[in-house]
């Protein structure tokens, strides 16, 4: 530790500027016991550090501090008072007492907003050309947070918006901030009633009215990006000969003319230097998977040597952290994320987003998006378990939403399907409980049980969920009718009130899960999702507490949007762990004493980081108003950057400093190095930049990193002891596609379920085509001549099956599919028509066989029972003949959808089975023919009028010969358990997820992009 030499402008005698050479780590240096004891030992000799405040410029650096003089205190013989470290925000207020209580950030956005809200339209215009009026008070809050970042960003740099004002030229530049400077008047005097000060301005007149404090002393460690507002106070309070303070600047005595009195660099002198970079510290790298390999790579090189904690891995860019972060524990690293998590990607903010969307637009669907959310779904489980319900909830939910297509959560359900979907719309009604505290008045004490029934056995069970969810409303106001958008912003509250609730809400959720999880094993370490939930609950009451004086009536809606904008700006950490890699942000880096670092992504625009564009303070009227401009940006990144490579540059393993220069961006556009690397001579800029630039090689790495491979998952065994059921003619085709996939449907009744559809799928739309033809097959109506008189009974059967199928009323979608239906029903009743003029006769619709009594088939001694439903059964009384058709809704004929013939080798490889299995089927019939004298086809209803009609299947006896063969190997393979998975290509594949093909395939390869670890 040097004293400052002499500069062009002297130090004030009261500030002392202290330069520490870049041999080792800054803060190292700081905490050695020589220097500490030279620091805070008074006149006599004595160590007295208890008065003493010492300033760091970021929260990192004061938490390493202040461990740094734990271990140096814990050294002592004897007990020595430790100083308080603090953040650099913080410094200024250490000089004065503020004569009012501070508004806090939420505080000043809310004064802001009301003071936006109360002006016209024609008065913001200048500023809001076309305010959103139907986002409401939410919008003018957006606005109010970039005025409040935009009045801070001034006060810190000792501008007033008057300043601004006088700097602008362009009358609409004027304009504007005229009406900022008003605002920001009325916004001070909003504040004022309320009680309560603005920070910058509380600052600003203790400086004007002398009320700064003597006796302080303070102690400044690396503060060199101090903004002027507090380097102002500092420079006051230096005037008063009580108070001592200490500049320490990481900086060799030479560079003493590169800071100013209170240790400030000085833009252009920092600018005027080149860094010492070397070419090996550079690591050219491609997108930023190949980044994240690299990183990882370099890392377990360094890890043959070093412990983790040793080891320092850093970020230019926050879209960085997750995938590095990915591929670090890819390659074996515990991480700890020095940054934290965002509360704007937990499970707290996914919950707060499904309330709203349901309270906004109440839908099954938006209800299912709810149900799933763990919270959620555990207290409707539990809820459940406790009414002895045993369907799962989602699944409940998830088969009404896809049979039923209920429009809305009032959609009058028909009779048959209310009473399969009771679980279904016990839930519906749980769910509106469970979210009435937060849009109706008061928190009700009524358990989650009592609610549904008052069934005596509920009660002895009401203690246990009561434990569950504290507070639910009764009966008497539970109507669904009531949960709609119009009836949820009638009810408005003080924002302070809707915070009380929420908190509540959340607590009582806090309380279920742990309930829930009581006595698992793996809670040891706290979830990220917990830890957002308490910290929300912290910020919620706190926020309860404002000022009555900004407090603003809203209604629910508008408040949980209020609430989670201010919830989502949180970030919440875990407890580090030992031997864990600390993943760093840009700005701690300067100040790491990790004896290794390595920096991912020295690329523009990372760093430095540039000033948007921005309509309010472009660059050139930020030079202009001195504010922190691209210059000062570059010239701060470019001295941390030097701090980086000069304190490594002489460790035991000299050298352990790497820095990834990318060449795309996780999307795959270019990005370019880092302008920092034109910090050098121009020979070697040309040189590095032909080497970053070059085409590179494989990895180039070979120290026990393996890149992560495909996936390895294994599949489901097959359970041997399952008995198979009997097999439907169709599933026979599933066993042709793949034995293991006809194991998962109609084994293991594995089968998708698809809430998410907006409209019927095929399969459920000839279901619908279907139900009408069956129901006109049932009628006396299936004898009718006439195609107008058909056409109208099939339209009628066609409402009777949509009745009894969907609620009322009908989605559009759905309504437009049955239109269509009924276009394709109008084709079906001309050929009708011309079937009966043929003398053909409708004998049975929906026949079965396997159903009421057994059917099997037969081969080596095994038999396999089979069952099927033949959709009709056509009679020719004058030819006694017989055929059965099957509804087809398409166009193809029977042999296209059956066999697939190979024209070089002649060879026929059957795709399906269903007619010959019809023919084997024809005796459980009761019907009086040889089966090869039974038609066998289609009806295809398709959407053309020349596709439509009956086409019998062209099968001549040797082909069914095959098919009989081929069905026979079926039949020894599916009662042998033979459910081998196919290596071919399955189209309209179900189990994708399952066998890992397809999409799924690609997600298990490895893909580092955009993955979030989350917990």
């Amino acid at each position: 530790m040097t004293p400052d030499p002499a500069a062009p402008s002297p130090p004030s005698a009261a500030i002392q500027r202290y330069f520490f050479d870049w041999q080792q780590p800054f803060l190292a240096q700081v905490a050695s016991p020589d220097v500490l004891k030279r620091l805070f030992c008074d006149q006599a000799g004595q160590l007295d550090a208890g008065g003493w405040v010492c300033v760091l410029p970021t929260a990192q650096s004061v938490a390493r501090f202040r461990q740094l003089l734990q271990q140096w205190g814990q050294s002592q013989t004897q007990a020595v008072p430790l100083p308080k470290v603090i953040s650099v925000g913080e410094a200024a207020e250490q000089f004065y007492h503020s004569q009012q209580v501070m508004a806090n950030e939420f505080e000043q956005t809310i004064a802001w907003a009301t003071v936006l809200a109360k002006r016209d339209h024609e008065t913001i215009r200048p500023l809001v050309p076309t305010p959103n009026e139907s986002e409401g008070f939410v919008f003018w809050l957006e606005l109010a947070g970039r005025l409040r970042s935009l009045s801070t960003e001034l006060a810190a740099h000792s501008v007033s918006f008057q300043k601004v004002l006088s700097q602008t030229q362009r009358p609409i530049d004027q304009a504007r901030w005229k009406l900022l400077a008003q605002l920001h008047d009325e916004y001070l005097e909003h504040l004022q009633v309320a009680g309560l000060a603005d920070r910058h301005q509380e600052r600003a007149r203790a400086v004007d009215q002398g009320r700064l404090f003597n006796g302080k002393r303070l102690l400044l460690i690396g503060t060199s990006d101090l903004n002027p507002s507090a380097a102002n106070v500092i420079k006051m309070a230096a005037k008063d000969s009580g108070n001592r303070i200490v500049a320490l600047i990481a900086a060799p005595p030479e560079r003493a003319n590169d800071f100013d009195e209170v240790g400030r660099f000085r833009t252009t002198a920092v600018l005027s230097r080149d860094v010492p970079w070397k070419d090996d510290q550079l690591i050219s790298a491609g997108d930023l998977r190949d980044q994240c390999q690299r990183l990882a790579a370099t890392v377990s090189d360094w890890n043959q040597t070093l412990r983790p904690e040793q080891i320092c891995v850093g970020t230019t860019d926050g879209s960085q952290v997750s995938p590095l972060a990915f591929a670090l524990r890819t390659a074996g690293f515990s991480v700890y994320r020095s940054q934290g998590y965002s509360v704007a990607n937990s499970g707290l903010m996914k919950l707060l987003d499904c309330v709203m969307q349901h309270l906004q637009r109440p839908s099954w669907r938006s209800l299912a998006a709810l149900v799933r959310h763990q919270d959620v779904y555990r207290l409707l489980v539990a809820t459940l378990q406790v009414r002895d319900v045993q369907q799962e909830p989602l699944q409940a939910i998830d088969r009404l939403i896809a049979n039923h297509f209920p429009s809305s959560l009032q959609t009058e359900l028909p009779d048959r399907v209310a009473k399969a979907s009771q679980t279904a719309l016990m839930i519906r009604d749980l769910v509106q409980r469970l979210l009435m505290p937060l849009y109706q008045d008061g928190l009700l004490d009524v358990p989650i049980a009592d609610c549904e029934s008052s069934d005596e056995q509920m009660a002895s069970d009401q203690a246990e969920l009561a434990l569950l969810v504290p507070f639910l409303g009764d009966a008497s106001s539970s109507s669904v009718d009531q949960m709609t958008e119009d009836s949820i912003r009638a009810v408005t509250a003080p924002l302070t009130t809707w915070c009380q609730r929420l908190h509540g809400w959340l607590q009582a959720i806090e309380q279920a899960d742990q309930v829930q999880i009581a006595g698992q094993e793996d809670v040891d370490a706290e979830s990220l999702n917990r830890i957002a939930r308490r910290q929300a609950c912290e910020l919620l009451q706190r926020m309860a507490t404002i000022s009555c004086g900004l407090d603003v009536e809203m209604d629910a809606l508008t408040a949980l949007q209020t609430l989670k904008m201010r919830l989502s700006a949180l970030h919440v950490h875990q407890q580090p762990q030992a031997d864990q890699l600390h993943l760093r942000g840009w700005l701690d880096l300067a100040l790491n004493d990790s004896p290794a670092m390595i920096v991912l992504g020295l690329n523009h625009p990372y760093v430095p980081s540039a000033v948007g564009s921005d309509s309010l303070l472009p660059e050139s009227l930020r030079t202009q108003l001195q504010i922190n401009d691209n210059d000062r940006r570059m010239a701060r990144d470019q001295l941390a950057i030097e701090m980086m490579i000069q304190s490594r540059s002489l460790t035991p393993s000299e050298g352990q400093m790497r820095f990834i220069v990318g060449r795309t961006d996780a999307g795959g556009s270019p990005i370019p190095p880092s302008r920092l690397l034109a910090a050098a001579p121009a020979k070697d800029v040309a040189r590095r930049l032909q080497l970053l630039t070059g085409e590179l090689k494989s990895t180039p790495f070979d120290s026990g990193w393996k890149a992560l491979p495909k996936s390895q998952l294994p599949l489901p065994p097959v359970d041997q002891s399952l008995d198979v059921p009997p097999v439907s003619v169709t599933a026979f085709s599933t066993y042709l596609q793949c034995p293991y996939r006809f194991y998962l449907r109609h084994v293991r009744k594995l089968r998708p379920l698809d809430d998410d559809a907006p409209e019927l799928a095929a399969n459920q739309f000839g279901d619908l085509v279907h139900g009408a033809l069956e129901f006109f097959g049932e009628s006396k109506d299936k004898g009718l001549t006439d195609p107008d008189d058909i056409f109208l009974a099939l339209k009628q059967h066609l409402c009777v099956y949509v009745d009894k199928t969907f609620g009322k009323p009908l989605s559009q979608a759905l309504t437009l599919q049955i239109q269509q239906a009924e276009k394709r029903l109008r084709f079906v009743a001309d050929q009708q028509a011309e079937r009966i003029a043929q003398g053909w006769q409708i004998h049975q619709v929906e026949a079965s066989v396997g159903l009421s009594q057994p059917a099997y088939l037969s081969v080596d001694d095994i038999k396999l029972a089979i069952r099927g439903r033949f959709d009709r059964i056509d009679y020719h009384p004058q030819l006694d003949r017989w055929a059965v058709l099957d509804y087809k809704t398409h166009g193809h004929k029977p042999e296209k959808k059956h066999f697939r013939r190979n024209r070089s080798s002649g060879e026929t490889k059957w795709l399906d089975l269903q007619l010959p299995l019809y023919r084997m089927m024809i005796p459980h019939l009761g019907i009086d023919a040889p089966p090869d004298q039974v038609d066998l086809g289609y009806f295809n209803v398709s959407d053309k009028a020349s596709e439509t009609g009956i086409h019998l299947a062209d099968f001549d006896e040797d082909l069914m010969r095959q098919a009989e063969e081929v069905i026979y190997q079926c039949v020894r393979g599916i009662v042998a358990k033979e459910f081998q998975p196919t290596s071919d290509v399955v189209q309209y594949d179900d189990y994708q997820m399952i066998l890992q093909t397809g999409t799924a395939a690609r997600m298990l390869a490895g893909s580092l992009d955009d993955v979030e670890v989350t917990q």
